[in-house]
């Protein structure tokens, strides 16, 4: 409650609350691997604070998907990137983590910036994001 009343504080209610949102699941998935592991830590907090701010726990949880899964290919706990490293050392030997999370982050920032603007289409068109599920609660 404390969450929501302070962001009502600080008049960030709208999109650029969500978009703070996904900014805190990217950064948070550097550190978190397990998408699942991450949700149930995050929703506990999340979807309630978004809750008193009239939002949807189903657009909560897409704002999260697009944070998780734009960052997922760099995140240096990856299971897969010791797979992608060793591949990637029968072409090239010398290459280390460094390498292939640098190689890695061009596909980031377009990724996240294409689902972040997708999701803002959805919010800005107030789509419905499925059966019986709006973006707002409804009042």
């Amino acid at each position: 409650m404390k969450g929501a009343a302070f962001l009502e504080s600080i008049n960030l209610t709208g999109f650029a609350a969500i978009i703070g949102f996904i900014l805190l699941a990217s950064m948070l998935n550097l550190l978190i691997i397990s998408g699942s592991s991450m949700w149930t830590l995050m929703a506990a907090v999340f979807v309630p604070m978004f809750a008193l701010l009239g939002y949807e726990p189903a657009f909560v949880q897409a704002a999260f998907r697009v944070g998780d899964s734009a960052t997922q290919i760099i995140t240096p706990l990856n299971p897969y990137m010791i797979v992608l490293l060793a591949m990637m050392r029968r072409y090239e030997p010398e290459v280390g983590f460094g390498t292939v999370m640098a190689r890695m982050l061009p596909f980031v920032v377009p990724f996240w910036l294409a689902w972040a603007g997708l999701l803002a289409l959805w919010f800005f068109a107030d789509l419905p994001l499925g059966p019986g599920n709006a973006i707002m609660l409804p009042r």
